[in-house]
């Protein structure tokens, strides 16, 4: 095994990647702890926690000043509002713990009274469960919590970049160690026997672990060590129970205890995670067919998350990671009618697929052969293209051998997928909204005005017969609805026009009236977030599709055949014309599908309409069309391909390696923007 391990550590680009994966978690988990929580930071509420015996009567004091009576608030000194702010988190904490034996005797009679009732009689399962959940919680009913500083614990939870970076140890193993020595031709070099096979196998297997748990180490232990420094864990020995997000426990867990557990699922799922992308690289042994099938096994992962169902999400390796979750309630499986614990179910299931994925990869890799027989094609001849032919030469290399266009067609799929069942949410302001805009569309008019002030007196007509009914009605609410119907119906309308009405109103001279709902879901907050992980996606298969474009032939000898043509300048040129046209089709299918789901569910009307008519785009210059700003956002995302193509290129030629070049490709454009789209 060291020497499997030597052939990591001594891949510098493979190390310094995994050096920078440290460090980026590092500085990020430390900017976390330090993070401004609204004018006071964690450390700050760490030093309240000193002075508990006076927190009360300062509250009070800050409390009577704030919002007592003739004091106007507009007045108050922002120190004051922090100061408030700071101590109401402080106190929250306190009675949260405080009432921790309230909580778990209104949990505990809220459970006795469905079981005395007989309300899930008729569900065995259920029944049991509810049996199972009323003895955890009532061997709590002794514990008492003492208030004390959560923060040091609740950071390490829920932060999912650490996560995304282990996924880098669990891939290096398996590229370098097996797609890298069969693209070498090192695999002939084996003993042609089984037990010669199996034994190289469970060394690299090995290997493989040991790199997993040094990325747990290294990672998870950096981010307590920060915790620690910046926070402080504060007694290891209290309960789990004195995390506020932890107080649904149901198992007597001290914080060493439950931080052992934590640490050690977060080591079988990364094990897991190791496990089957070496099956997957034993099998495929080439790394972009490795990387496209874990990609898929990642999609699959996310899909089984966002059901509903316990099973699949217990299946999925995305829900898998949320270690906490599984800590957070009493959860229990329908195992046959057998309710089992979820707590012990994960566990159990990680270490299944950490032995299957060894397994499976150690009997492919002993029936594989070093050298593979050449298969003789039946049938008619095909025509195939002419290597003389440079270019076809080329494009052949790229998308077939390469692999290039079996991703294309994959990411395709992917894109068109995710955004199939994209629908529109329209409640009932939202139709009155967009109905109303479609009348006031375009330019203002005469007629606009008039429509306006005429809808405006309505409803203010509307307002009155509402107030005559409430006089008749004498605060009846029911007879209020009764009598007032037809009344209280139409001026459902009046939100949505309200709104319209304000937005025609505030029109600067040469603006048009633009139904801006599509644009905010397009180019608003959530659309930025939802650009961030389309972009991730079209790095990581251009890192899939493009990392051999010139390792390929360095590490095939084609590249000295090449030199000694003279040729080297027209295979550069035709490589970068085909991978320009590549970069095109992909960015073209990273993009446009979720453009197309917004324009066909919302509408993206008046395109010639000055940009700034639009609210959310009211600091562009005025000159601007929205085609314009709509154009430049489509420029952009072929200039940050072209960027992402190239990088991956530059990385391609410099390494002359097709897994280092996959590796620190990943490491510096998919999971930065992975991580930006997370923390957004």
């Amino acid at each position: 095994m060291s020497y499997e391990l030597r052939k990591i550590l001594g891949n510098r680009y493979v190390m310094l990647l995994l050096a920078l994966a440290v460090a980026v978690n590092a500085a990020l988990f430390y900017r976390r702890c330090t993070k401004d929580l609204g004018g006071f930071t964690r450390a700050d509420v760490r030093a309240e926690y000193a002075h508990l015996d006076t927190l009360e009567q300062e509250y009070d004091a800050l409390l009577n000043g704030i919002y007592g009576e003739d004091v106007d608030i507009m007045q108050v000194p922002d120190e004051d509002l922090r100061r408030y702010a700071l101590l109401s988190t402080v106190r929250d904490e306190v009675e949260a713990t405080k009432n921790y034996p309230e909580y778990l005797r209104g949990l505990c009679a809220e459970t006795e009274a469905k079981l005395r009732l007989g309300l899930f009689s008729a569900d065995p399962f259920a029944e049991r469960t509810l049996e199972k959940g009323l003895a955890a919680y009532s061997a709590l009913l002794g514990v008492r919590l003492e208030p004390s500083f959560p923060d040091g614990v609740e950071v390490l939870l829920d932060w999912r970049l650490t996560d995304l970076l282990l996924l880098l140890f669990a891939a290096v193993s398996g590229l370098v160690l097996l797609t890298g020595e069969r693209s070498a031709g090192l695999m002939v070099l084996l003993r042609p026997t089984r037990r010669g096979h199996g034994a190289l196998y469970w060394r690299k297997a090995a290997a493989m672990l040991a790199t997993v748990l040094a990325g747990v180490v290294l990672l998870y232990g950096a981010n307590l060590a920060v915790s620690a420094a910046v926070l402080g864990l504060g007694d290891p020995a209290r309960p789990i129970q004195t995390i506020p997000s932890m107080q649904s426990c149901p198992v007597p867990l001290t914080v060493f205890g439950w931080l052992l557990c934590f640490l050690g699922e977060k080591l079988l799922w990364g094990w897991a995670v190791g496990a089957l992308f070496f099956l997957l690289c034993t099998t495929t042994g080439r790394a972009w067919a490795a990387f496209l099938l874990a990609g898929g096994g990642a999609g699959l992962a996310l899909l089984l998350g966002s059901r509903g169902s316990l099973w699949p999400r217990l299946l999925s390796l995305s829900c898998a990671a949320e270690v906490e979750e599984s800590w957070r309630g009493c959860i229990y499986l329908n195992f046959f009618g057998l309710p089992l614990r979820q707590t012990a179910l994960l566990p159990a299931m990680l270490l299944l697929l950490t032995v299957g994925g060894c397994l499976g990869g150690a009997v492919v890799f002993c029936r594989t052969q070093a050298v593979q027989p050449v298969r003789q094609r039946r049938g008619l001849p095909l025509p195939r293209l002419r290597h003389t032919v440079l270019l076809a030469y080329e494009a052949r290399k790229l998308l077939l051998t390469g692999g290039a266009l079996l991703v294309l067609a994959v990411f395709v799929l992917v894109q068109i997928g995710s955004y199939r069942d994209f629908r529109a949410y329209f409640n009932a302001d939202e139709w009155f909204y967009r109905a109303y805009s479609e009348k006031l569309a375009g330019e203002p008019t005469p007629e606009k005005n008039a429509y306006l002030a005429s809808e405006t007196a309505r409803f203010a007509e509307l307002q009155n017969e509402l107030a005559d009914y409430a006089r008749i009605t004498e605060g009846n609410e029911d007879a209020l609805q009764f009598m007032a119907r037809d009344v209280l119906s139409a001026l459902r309308a009046q939100d949505g026009f309200e709104k319209a009405k304000q937005q025609y109103e505030q029109l600067q001279p040469g603006q048009s009236y633009v139904y801006e709902t599509g644009y905010n879901v397009l180019l608003g907050y959530f659309g930025v977030q939802k650009d961030l992980l389309d972009l991730a996606k079209l790095f990581f298969f251009l890192t899939v599709a493009l990392s051999a474009v010139f390792a390929m032939e360095q590490e095939t000898g084609v590249a000295v055949l090449q030199t000694a043509a003279g040729a080297n300048g027209r295979v550069l040129r035709r490589k970068l014309l085909l991978t320009a046209v590549l970069v095109l089709l992909m960015v073209t299918a990273a993009f446009l599908p979720r453009l197309l789901a917004v324009r066909g569910a919302y509408g993206l009307p008046e395109w010639g309409a000055q940009a700034n008519s639009l609210p959310l785009l009211s600091g562009v210059p005025a000159g601007w069309r929205i085609r314009t700003v709509l154009g430049l956002r489509a420029l952009m995302h072929v200039l940050l391909g072209a960027g992402g193509a190239a990088v991956i290129l530059l990385l391609s030629r410099k390494t002359r390696s097709t897994i280092q070049t996959m590796l620190i490709a990943a490491g510096i454009l998919v999971v930065p923007t992975v991580a930006a789209a997370l923390l957004w």
